[in-house]
């Protein structure tokens, strides 16, 4: 395994009102962290639209492009294996045990810090509060690079 970039956002659908263009432009983020920062590794929640336009994205890149390149769906429930209707766009599945050892009202933000832990790189989609915003917080705090395609300038460095 190589690098690795863990994506995330708001559980409702992004408020964008061009699909289209966000597809585009995590599309380009996306392979520009595979050809010139060596991410290989992918970490998806599976909880939210911009979880999953980036789960259908990663699987294209793998069929068209990138064959090495592996999709991870981080569980936060083991129910999730029973209501995804993208799983077979997912190469591993990992329900880590410090998550499954969490209360299920916490079990989404343990996951999340589970994957910023153990990314080089996160993706996100955050425009406004909520736990995904926290998630953000906690990326910056552990020093992360950060990219957050709600953000006019796609990145977001401050960490006030």
């Amino acid at each position: 395994m190589g690098k690795i970039c863990a994506f995330f956002g708001h559980r409702e659908p992004f408020n964008l009102g061009n699909e289209a263009e966000l597809s585009q432009r995590l599309t380009e983020v996306i392979t520009t962290l595979i050809e010139k920062e060596g991410v290989d590794t992918f970490f998806i929640g599976g909880h939210c639209a911009f979880d999953d336009m980036a789960g259908l994205i990663t699987h294209k890149l793998k069929k068209e492009k990138y064959p090495f390149i592996e999709t991870w769906l981080i569980l936060a429930y083991p129910a999730q294996l029973h209501q995804s209707k993208l799983l077979p766009y997912y190469d591993v599945f990992d329900y880590p045990l410090e998550i499954e050892r969490c209360k299920k009202h916490v079990a989404i933000p343990a996951r999340n810090q589970y994957m910023v832990r153990r990314a080089d790189f996160v993706v996100c989609y955050v425009d406004c509060v909520g736990g995904a915003y926290v998630a953000l917080k906690y990326a910056l705090k552990k020093k992360k690079t950060v990219i957050n395609l709600a953000s006019a300038n796609l990145s977001l460095y401050d960490d006030d």
